[in-house]
């Protein structure tokens, strides 16, 4: 801004009114990044508890393709959270 500028004072009421929006927009993400962080701890829990009793009761001992496949299966919500976070 240019000292050569004149500047209303509705014209300056609006500019802190749209820094102050701008401030306030900036400062949510972690209230959001909190409850997501809780859904990806949640869904991790989730997956790992299931593939762990698939594995105790359905599938046969000592079958390493199976458990490498629930292994995968526990740690997608990890991946899939990270991958959203970072395509925002």
């Amino acid at each position: 801004m240019n000292s050569d500028d004149d500047l209303t004072p509705e014209a300056a009421a609006a500019e802190v009114g749209r820094a102050a929006w701008q401030v306030r927009r900036r400062a949510r993400w972690p209230g959001w990044m909190f409850p997501v962080f809780a859904a990806i701890a949640i869904a991790g829990i989730v997956t790992a508890v299931a593939g762990l009793v698939i594995y105790q009761t359905v599938m046969p001992q000592h079958f390493t393709g199976w458990l490498l496949l629930l292994a995968a299966l526990m740690v997608s919500p990890y991946f899939v959270g990270a991958w959203r976070w970072l395509h925002l």
